[in-house]
Order: C-alpha cells, then sequence, then structure tokens
C-alpha cells in the first residue's frame, strides 16, 4: 500500500473549526487532535473539490525545495504548498495540515514564479535516492518518465491553487 496527499477545497470557517477543536483537545503543543472526522467536517462527498497527489508528492516536495516533506520548511511557500503551514496532528494514522484563504496567494506566487523547466533539467534521481525520497523509484525508473511525472504533479498542484485562490479557499492537506 502507497502513502498519498490529498489536497481539500476549505473554506475558514472549516478551518477555523478545526483549530478550535483542536485547541480544546491539547492540552500542550506537543498535543495533536483526532482528524479521523475531517470528511464530515469539511462536507467533502459533495461539496468540496480535491485534488489527489499520488506517489509524486515527496519528489516534488524535493524537487521544490530540495529535501524530503519529512522535513517540512518553516515559512517556506514552496514548502508549504506541498505539506501546508500548521499541522492538526502528528503523522499517526492521519497527517492533516492546511492553508488559510489568506496564505494562498501567497504560495500561489511562488508557484507561479518557481522556475520547473530550470528544476527538471537539474533533476538528479540518485539525490532523490540519496535523501530517502519516496517511493523508492527514482534510481528504478525511466528518468525522463520520472520527470514528466515531476511535471504533472506540480501543474496538477499549481492549477488546484489557482481554483482555490480564484474562490478565496483554503486547503487542507492530508496524507495516508
Amino acid at each position: 500500500m502507497g502513502m498519498y496527499m490529498s489536497y481539500k477545497e476549505a473554506d475558514r470557517d472549516a478551518i477555523e473549526q478545526m483549530i478550535a477543536r483542536c485547541e480544546k483537545e491539547s492540552q500542550n503543543e506537543n498535543d495533536f487532535c483526532d482528524t479521523s472526522d475531517l470528511p464530515e467536517i469539511l462536507e467533502v462527498k459533495e461539496k468540496c473539490e480535491t485534488c489527489y497527489m499520488d506517489k509524486m508528492w515527496d519528489g516534488l516536495h524535493c524537487l521544490l525545495t530540495g529535501v524530503g516533506a519529512c522535513t517540512p520548511m518553516r515559512d517556506n511557500l514552496l514548502s508549504e504548498a506541498v505539506v501546508g503551514g500548521d499541522a492538526f496532528s502528528d503523522g499517526g494514522v492521519y497527517f492533516v495540515s492546511y492553508i488559510s484563504p489568506e496564505r494562498m496567494p501567497q504560495i500561489l506566487a511562488a508557484l507561479n514564479a518557481f522556475d520547473l523547466e530550470a528544476a527538471l533539467s537539474a533533476f538528479s534521481p540518485e539525490h532523490f535516492e540519496q535523501e530517502g525520497i519516496y517511493p523508492h523509484i527514482w534510481l528504478r525508473d525511466d528518468k525522463e518518465e520520472l520527470k514528466q511525472e515531476l511535471r504533472v504533479a506540480f501543474q496538477v498542484l499549481r492549477d488546484f491553487y489557482n481554483r482555490m485562490a480564484e474562490k478565496n479557499k483554503g486547503v487542507m492537506i492530508s496524507l495516508y
């Protein structure tokens, strides 16, 4: 079974509801709240748009920042684009983080300014393997195919964030 990243449209109210609940449940800053009912909070079944990042989420983070997603970079807009800014959970069964609607235009600007083709021309499967980037395909799969998968992942995420910014929405990000 693989790990997948899910990006779900979230309005300010849904994000604030999760923040308030987590503040109530957490006794100190090292506690995290239960996020297992997040789909019900977001009413994702019919009402919110979702973007799924198959196996390329960690590779995309490394392409954008030089390190894997297990090393999120605080106050780095490109890192936040992949893993979010603030987390609700500790990465146990569920990892859930969010990007507020107010932060979305800044993240989108960073994605739009990123020189994807330059990053892909410098792409090193050896570096990804050395960094332990999930999944462990970097030396096994064709380099050009990997570059194309990373290109598509970037474009899909950027397009999703464009739609969220246009709608003045935030995003809930979950790893499962």
